[in-house]
């Protein structure tokens, strides 16, 4: 295989190189023979190689979209008049009167200079439009008068008899050598405008100029090694120059001239690609007679049809209604008019079904050929999502609860419903850009919108009660749920208000409860008269025996007797005691009360009897709370929870009592838990009722006084229980309204 490879390279290299080392054996055996010989060969050779750059560029300029390669040939035609004039004006060569090796040197060092800056000054015409106009006539213009130059004798000397170059000429050959090298750095930065191959030969050209240079700043005499070496770097850059420009626009013109239509295939290759791997169908059809002429592969994939079914086809095949001729040219006379149009329509598919489409349809006109291109895309998914946001939309309006979407920064109303403008009297224009302060009662304080948006930050939805203002002026009760709506982000963009007026409801509930009081009145006085009548009878019984046996009953079943009568006193006594503190606090002092100090005071009360009981108290307070509440009735309603939880001990563990504190919204929580007995499911819903009692001794108004103690102070208690496991006690009482100042 290797030795395969060597033989084709060899045959299709072989040949040109052996030439090559021909005539560089060739040319050095003349300069051996006669400088000037040698010398009028390789300038003469470049100067035709200048004209034949010249003309390839210029006569391949319309194909050409890199203006490098054409103002480099418009160059070289300056360039090559100037080498000429250097052969010409050489010693040796009578063309010129009194021909000498300066005038020789300032026409070779203005050809370099003119070259090494046009290298430079292409490189801005890579992607720009050049005028080759002016760039002919200026490069005449400078041709002209660097000619002028040497010829009058104002151009500076570059050459003297037995001293070699001047400091001009050296100096300008470094500067030469320095622009060649810029030109070189730029152009690789440039190489993705070329042609690997022209960009190599055109960077070799450069690169042997440069040498050439190098080489010419170190030789003193004409025809010493110095020149001859670089005549040869010239003669290579000439070479390449050759290659770059004429082989590669003459003998493979496709690199050169046809580069542009390769780049063209390349990207309309990649724009077929696209189109193919597109979601959306592309098709193109006849504007006469809607015949497709060519499709995508999701236009196959959408209908179904196969692509050789689908260009056997008109596109009025594929619509679901029937389109006559008056329609599609009507339609096709629309298009044409305003140059693109945009539909809804529905499609069939091969199978007889029907989907929704949106069509974007261009006209078209190519090469005097009129077309229409249509890009068709399914919007199924998008017309159900349609569907659904109005069937929600429709709920929204028809619901009987007021929904209210605010701006989650600045709260203005976005949306309300109808429910909305019923229940607050305010009309749609009324309520939007305003915020929901507009129907602020002033029944809530700072402190208590400030817990709501805890609650919205903390828990993510916020539950509650809230006292608003008609358009009338009449307050109404409403239950609220806020809940956020965020974006794909995460970030909160608006608030959803869902209100609902419960004002009628608590009307009724109020009736109830005056129903329920007068029921429980009934049964305070069964109560009464059962408690109280039964040690009255006691007694009766017992003074009805004294009074018939009294002289005969011994002193000790008397005093026995009397012990007896002193006890039921005793309980009517107690009776009448709590019936006493059912009316307790019955007007109350309620203020700002520091639940901190509160409770050390109370705690102070009740620790040093429950340490003695063997129970264990356990504190948690939030920092800071305050409470609206009458601190005498308070303290009276927590001795009677407290006093509870420890009678309800349970055999076989310690009593454990734990009370926690805890601020939510506009309310402070106050929960005592314990781990005693429990009470049992079906005597929980009698625990409120008076006289009822789970106690042994007990009076059955201790809840009973606790939960109308709450009501005055605008409060409720909650109570759950399970049996072996303890039973909390949960009190909510309104916040303290200098909380946070």
């Amino acid at each position: 295989m290797g030795r395969s490879s060597y033989q084709h390279t060899l045959s299709k290299y072989g040949p040109s190189a052996l030439k090559v080392v021909l005539v560089l054996c060739g040319l050095y055996a003349s300069s051996r023979y006669s400088f000037l010989l040698f010398h009028n060969l390789v300038e003469l050779t470049t100067a035709l190689v200048a004209l034949l750059v010249f003309v390839l560029a210029w006569n391949t300029r319309h194909v050409q979209d890199n203006g490098y390669l054409l103002f480099i040939g418009i160059a070289f035609l300056s360039s090559g008049i100037l080498i000429l004039a250097h052969s010409l004006a050489f010693t040796g060569i009578s063309i010129f009167p009194a021909p000498d090796a300066d005038r020789s040197m300032q026409f070779w060092i203005a050809y370099r200079y003119m070259l090494s800056i046009s290298f430079l000054l292409a490189l801005l015409f890579i992607k720009r439009q050049l005028h080759t106009g002016l760039t002919i006539g200026a490069y005449g213009l400078f041709t002209f008068l660097l000619v002028h130059g040497v010829v009058t004798g104002w151009f500076p000397h570059c050459y003297k008899e037995g001293a070699g170059m001047t400091l001009f000429m050296i100096n300008s050959e470094f500067a030469i050598a320095a622009l060649l090298l810029v030109a070189l750095v730029l152009l690789y930065r440039a190489r993705d405008a070329f042609e690997r191959s022209v960009h190599l030969l055109v960077s070799g050209s450069i690169a042997a100029s440069l040498l050439s240079a190098l080489a010419y700043t170190q030789y003193v005499s004409v025809a010493g090694h110095e020149s001859l070496a670089g005549h040869f770097f010239e003669l290579l850059a000439t070479y390449l120059i050759y290659r770059a420009v004429v082989v590669t626009g003459v003998v493979d013109p496709s690199s050169l001239l046809f580069r542009s239509l390769k780049q063209s295939e390349e990207r309309l290759s990649l724009f077929v690609d696209l189109i193919n791997q597109s979601s959306d169908a592309f098709y193109v059809a006849d504007p006469g007679s809607s015949a497709i002429l060519e499709l995508n592969d999701a236009a196959c994939a959408s209908t179904g049809y196969s692509r050789n079914e689908l260009l056997k086809m008109k596109v009025t095949d594929l619509a679901e209604r029937q389109v006559n001729i008056d329609h599609w040219t009507e339609h096709v006379a629309a298009v044409r008019k305003k140059g693109f149009l945009l539909v809804e329509d529905r499609m069939k598919r091969r199978d007889g079904s029907a989907f929704p489409v949106e069509v974007g349809v261009k006209y078209l006109v190519h090469e005097k050929q009129d077309y229409l291109v249509a890009v068709i895309r399914d919007i199924s998914e998008r017309k159900q999502a349609e569907e659904e946001h109005a069937r929600l939309a429709s709920a929204v309006e028809a619901t009987v609860e007021a929904v209210v979407i605010t701006d989650s920064a600045s709260g203005s109303i976005q949306y309300v419903n109808p429910a909305f403008e019923l229940i607050t009297g305010y009309t749609r224009e009324e309520a939007l850009g305003r915020t929901l302060h507009f129907l602020d009662s002033g029944k809530h304080d700072v402190d208590y919108y400030a817990g709501l948006r805890d609650a919205l930050a903390r828990d993510g939805v916020w539950n509650g009660k809230l006292v608003n203002r008609k358009k009338n002026g009449n307050l109404y009760f409403e239950e609220c749920t806020v809940s956020p709506v965020k974006n794909r982000n995460g970030e909160i963009i608006n608030y959803v208000y869902l209100k609902r007026d419960v004002s009628e409801k608590l009307r009724l509930e109020s009736i109830a409860e005056s129903v329920s009081t007068l029921d429980n009145i009934g049964s305070v006085f069964a109560g009464v008269r059962h408690e109280i009548g039964n040690p009255v009878n006691s007694i009766n019984m017992i003074l009805g025996i004294l009074r018939a046996k009294l002289d005969t009953l011994p002193s000790e079943t008397v005093r026995d007797y009397l012990a007896r009568m002193t006890e039921q006193i005793g309980r009517v006594e107690y009776i009448l005691r709590s019936l006493k503190s059912y009316n307790l606090y019955e007007t109350q002092d309620l203020q700002n009360v520091d639940i901190g100090s509160f409770m050390e005071n109370f705690l102070s009360l009740v620790r040093d009897d429950f340490e003695k009981k063997g129970i264990a108290l356990e504190t948690a307070l939030d920092p800071g709370v305050t409470v609206n509440a009458d601190p005498r009735a308070l303290q009276q309603v927590l001795l009677n929870i407290f006093t509870n939880a420890a009678d309800a001990v349970n055999i076989g563990r310690r009593l454990k009592i734990t009370m926690t504190v805890t601020r939510s919204g506009g309310a402070v929580r106050v929960r005592v838990q314990d781990n005693g007995m429990g009470i049992p499911p079906e005597k929980m819903k009698d625990i409120f009722k008076p006289f009822y009692t789970t106690k042994p001794h007990g009076t059955g108004l201790g809840l009973v006084i606790v939960k109308k103690m709450l009501a005055r102070m605008n409060g409720t208690i909650g109570i759950e229980s399970k049996v072996d496991v303890g039973t909390v006690v949960d009190i909510v009482i309104p916040g303290g309204t200098d909380e946070g100042s």
